[in-house]
């Protein structure tokens, strides 16, 4: 999402890339979302228990009201009066499925953050920072994706 702020992936590994993207393959995404309205836990129960969308059935995501201190946290402002902080995790892709699963409860996503994609956590990288990512990273996400080593294209 262009709105979005967070932890992105950028890769040349293509089959690393289509299976963490793969709704079969379970690689989790977490958000957390500054949303519309004061939310109750119960609200958040149609996100867990798997929604329809125009373009079917979600899988149920597991989700969360967060305290309002977690948003100054993530976006460094003041949290306007009226609003809410919802963790939601994802184990498929779909486009804007954060901000339609919460405007489909009726509070809409004002703000929106990928803080972890699989086993990787944002942690305190500045925003606007990059990293390559270690030896270990990159094993830590081929195992979530349940993608083998890349063969040395010298090997036969």
């Amino acid at each position: 999402d262009f709105d979005t702020t967070g932890l992105l992936l950028f890769t040349t590994d293509g089959d690393l890339a289509q299976a963490l993207l793969h709704p079969s393959r379970h690689v989790t995404k977490r958000y957390v979302a500054l949303v519309d309205g004061v939310v109750s836990d119960d609200e958040l129960e149609p996100l867990r228990s798997g929604m329809m969308l125009d373009d079917g059935l979600c899988k149920p995501a597991p989700c969360r009201v967060l305290a309002q201190r977690a948003a100054r946290a993530i976006w460094n402002t003041a949290v306007p009066h009226g609003t809410s902080v919802v963790e939601v995790e994802l184990s498929e892709g779909r486009k804007n499925q954060v901000k339609r699963m919460l405007g489909r409860v009726h509070h809409p996503v004002l703000r929106l953050h990928r803080p972890a994609f699989g086993p990787l956590e944002l942690g305190d990288l500045a925003r606007g920072s990059w990293r390559l990512l270690t030896d270990e990273e990159i094993a830590r996400l081929r195992a979530a994706a349940a993608v083998s080593e890349p063969h040395d294209s010298k090997e036969g």
